[in-house]
């Protein structure tokens, strides 16, 4: 059995991190447009979400590269 390797680990949590909030950042975008139509307040949740995976992928990807 391999021991864990938590820089693959933590690189594919990155990648991940980093599609997620480009695809809330997009959903965001759309509702605040209103070409989506949805709640302010889950427009603002989103978009935060958004923000904060985006700062853990530059945080993950500076520390791993």
């Amino acid at each position: 059995m391999e021991a864990f390797d938590f820089y693959s680990f933590f690189y594919y949590v990155a990648i991940i991190a980093g599609i997620v909030a480009g695809l809330l950042f997009v959903f965001s975008f759309l509702s605040g447009k209103s070409i989506i139509k949805i709640d302010f307040k889950w427009h603002k949740r989103i978009g935060i979400t958004g923000f904060i995976l985006m700062c853990l992928h530059i945080i993950l990807i500076i520390i791993l590269s």
